[in-house]
């Protein structure tokens, strides 16, 4: 569980996409564009030499999406499909622990053209993080998906979620360290495993509440992980309206020192709890725009030096986890008459002109976080539909459509897929 239109045609946003497959075509996604770190040797006979081998997809962009291995524990914390009437899934039936379960988000996922997930990592739930080996790795179509580790960088240090500073002591610089090794030993040889220019890529959330020696912290890991062979391709959660600084206070502006320990920097999610007059349809709200010029921002203030791998949501809805908190929902719709998935089209329109060929990526929050509410996943559903179970008929909707039949969310990003080809 996280904090954080009328359908438009692309024929801009297509040109976009052929050159940008024309330019890596052309060999400008090379290992040397993707970072500036050198690359780690390996011998001719180790077998991380055959991984490191193993072709990206021939795709450009890649899609990816956040994958949470918490289920069926998670949906006791509370969804909105479960207050809906009629209710949506998902239901007890998702454990995440199956390999029928995994096998499923896979072929949908990559049938909608999705290249490759971002697999949930934490620091503290061992019993949970080896769901991935039992589960997801066992997926009989595990061929099909490319995959990544998106470590939960927030779960260091005092485990307290959520935490707007997460120091980096002594003993939460070793944790790091280990947990770095502990990954690349279990994972990165895989075939599947996801690799920029030849490096593995690993995703670290909340690196923007990251304190104290953090360039050391980021230079030990890459350390370690070269004497294993490997030159991680680090992609950071450095992006939001507010981000401490690494002394420990808040700032609006970029913290640059930060993000240039980084291959690239994204942002998870920019739903801000705090920011009321983002709520509601998109097209009466600056948030796609905001979230626009924010990107914005960012690379003037860095100057080219880090690529951005920018993220796009299909909407967010809180209330089923936070009933008492009274988050202001983002529809899936874009504006009132719209049907299908037009909020994630607009939030495509703003994320594809900044793709940065040095990390070809655009990121999808998420596959299956249904606490939020921002997954993606083929669910249990009927008809569509603005009521609820609370009292009044509309407190978790908002009066908002959910539900309904077919895949409109799949389909915006099937069409996004068909466009880079």
């Amino acid at each position: 569980m996280r904090m954080g239109g009328r359908r438009r045609r692309l024929p801009v946003l297509v040109a976009l996409l052929a050159l940008l497959a024309l330019l890596a075509l052309a060999g400008c996604v090379t290992a040397g564009q993707a970072g500036t770190s050198a690359p780690a040797s390996a011998s001719p006979t180790d077998p991380r030499t055959s991984a490191a081998a193993s072709p990206d997809p021939p795709k450009t962009p890649l899609l990816g999406a956040y994958y949470y291995s918490w289920f069926p524990e998670n949906l006791g914390l509370g969804t909105l499909g479960q207050h809906l009437i009629p209710p949506r899934g998902p239901d007890a039936s998702d454990v995440s622990g199956d390999p029928a379960v995994a096998a499923r988000s896979i072929a949908e996922a990559s049938s909608a053209g999705i290249d490759f997930f971002a697999l949930d990592w934490w620091p503290t739930r061992p019993q949970q993080d080896s769901r991935i080996d039992t589960g997801f790795l066992k997926a009989p179509n595990l061929a099909a998906m490319k995959f990544a580790i998106f470590y939960e960088t927030g779960d260091l240090g005092s485990h307290i979620p959520y935490s707007a500073m997460t120091p980096l002591t002594p003993g939460v610089r070793a944790h790091l360290v280990a947990d770095m090794v502990g990954i690349a030993r279990s994972y990165f040889a895989n075939p599947q495993y996801l690799r920029i220019g030849g490096r593995p890529v690993v995703f670290w959330y909340l690196t923007r509440t990251l304190t104290g020696d953090v360039a050391g912290a980021v230079a030990e890991v890459r350390t370690a992980l070269r004497a294993l062979g490997y030159d991680v391709f680090l992609v950071g959660d450095e992006i939001f309206w507010s981000v401490t600084t690494p002394s420990g206070g808040t700032s609006t502006a970029p913290q640059t020192a930060r993000a240039q320990l980084f291959d690239a920097i994204t942002w998870y999610n920019l739903y801000d709890t705090g920011n009321r007059s983002s709520w509601g349809y998109g097209s009466q709200t600056t948030f796609v725009s905001d979230v626009a010029a924010l990107a914005g921002r960012y690379r003037q203030a860095l100057g080219g030096s880090v690529p951005i791998v920018p993220d796009v949501m299909p909407g967010y809805n809180d209330r089923g986890a936070r009933p008492t908190e009274g988050h202001g929902a983002i529809p899936r719709q874009w504006a009132p008459a719209d049907s299908g998935a037009s909020f994630l089209q607009h939030m495509f329109d703003v994320a594809l002109p900044i793709i940065d060929t040095r990390a070809p990526m655009v990121m999808i929050t998420t596959w299956n976080e249904w606490n939020e509410d921002t997954g993606v996943e083929p669910v249990t559903s009927t008809a569509a539909t603005t009521r609820d179970d609370s009292p009044q008929g509309s407190f978790y909707t908002q009066g908002y459509r959910y539900g309904g039949p077919a895949t409109p969310d799949l389909d915006v990003i099937r069409s996004v897929a068909a466009a880079r080809r």
